[in-house]
């Protein structure tokens, strides 16, 4: 356990102990090796009188970063293994996905400054205020190995990763029409990330959402993660948030979260074929991760939250979105419209439906295959359809 505390100004790390005074709680749970998970908790102050949230997103990236840095140390020699496998990747790639990923994170610092009368400018601020405190405490421990800003947004970018590799690789047009149907079948098995699976029973009686993420061993360092960031931003919608994620992640990236808002997210990912929208892909967007934590925790429907996450689309990460708004379900009884919203982004487009409709029927089910035909056809290359 640790606490972070805020005097003048200034914090300071209370290492085993929950300091009376502290802008955050929080403890993690080693309990990967008996359960396959570990549990970590943050808890900002309960005091409404204290109006910084700049300082309370800070704090609780601080002290995650120090209570989980020998997990992350770890996740980014896993994950520099898996992303950049051989000599020739890590001298010629590397660099280039270095650059863009430090030059998107002071772009998102610009952003954000840019309209502080912007609930969605606000936001962005407060999430990369988390991450430049996430890097910083992590940065304290005596566990960071490699003591370096771009460990924490390569892990945080980790969904966003291939789709930036194939833009920076120039990767050619044809890539896919030149794969055999083994090998492109292979591509989408190892590429393909998750399936979902949301459920009513017959009688509304029972809501069931299932998810199943698809990924290699070198994911396996797994935390699940409960954050309780009290924010005194009016327009914040959920201040609470569970989700499955890994270390040095602000966000699921299966993903898979419960808001207090009283929605819930579900994701699985829809591959890209066509190459030639990844030349869109520029670091002047915010990525994936960072318009999902934004919509997440300004969101007030589903509707809203398509609205948000379409803001600034980096193309990269391209998911289709379940939102379901238990807020619009009444058990045993009726489901109103607006219940469940389904969002797919490409490059250069998000679109978004009320298919409230289809699970009234029994059940919506995602499978890294688009729903939307505009969505669906776009993405397509010419050999495949």
């Amino acid at each position: 356990m640790a606490s972070i505390v805020y005097k003048n100004g200034k914090f300071r790390i209370a290492a085993n102990t929950w300091a009376d005074d502290a802008l955050a709680y929080g403890m993690l749970a080693r309990s990967l090796n008996s359960t396959g998970w570990d549990v970590l908790d943050i808890v900002t102050t309960m005091d409404k009188s204290f109006k910084n949230d700049t300082a309370v997103m800070y704090a609780a990236g601080l002290l995650e970063g120090y209570l989980t840095a020998d997990r992350i140390a770890l996740m980014y020699q896993n994950s520099m293994a898996a992303e950049f496998p051989t000599e020739q990747s890590r001298k010629v790639l590397l660099p280039k996905v270095r650059n863009f990923l430090t030059r998107q994170y002071k772009w998102a610092r610009c952003f954000a400054a840019e309209n502080p009368k912007s609930a969605f400018h606000r936001h962005t601020g407060f999430v990369m205020t988390q991450l430049e405190g996430l890097i910083d405490g992590y940065s304290a421990s005596n566990d960071s190995v490699v003591r370096d800003p771009f460990v924490l947004l390569m892990l945080n970018a980790a969904g966003d990763l291939g789709d930036i590799k194939t833009a920076l690789n120039d990767t050619k047009t044809d890539f896919f029409d030149r794969m055999s149907n083994d090998e492109f079948r292979n591509y989408v098995q190892s590429t393909g990330h998750c399936s979902a699976l949301i459920r009513v029973t017959p009688g509304l009686e029972r809501l069931y959402m299932g998810h199943s993420t698809w990924s290699s061993y070198s994911t396996m360092l797994r935390i699940y993660k409960h954050y309780q960031v009290n924010l005194s931003d009016p327009e914040a919608a959920s201040r609470g948030m569970s989700f499955s994620s890994y270390p040095g992640c602000l966000v699921s990236i299966d993903d898979f979260y419960i808001l207090d808002s009283g929605m819930v997210m579900l994701e699985t990912t829809n591959n890209v074929f066509n190459v030639s929208l990844f030349k869109t892909v520029k670091p002047e967007s915010l990525l994936s991760w960072q318009r999902v934590r934004i919509a997440n925790q300004i969101a007030q429907n589903g509707s809203h939250w398509a609205w948000a996450v379409s803001q600034q689309n980096s193309g990269t990460y391209n998911n289709q979105y379940m939102i379901i708004d238990l807020n619009r379900i009444h058990p045993n009884a009726s489901i109103d419209d607006g219940a469940l919203t389904v969002v797919e982004q490409i490059p250069t487009l998000v679109v978004s439906s009320d298919q409230t409709g289809l699970l009234r029927t029994g059940y919506f089910p995602s499978y890294n295959v688009p729903f939307h035909e505009t969505i669906y056809n776009l993405r397509a290359a010419t050999r495949m359809w």
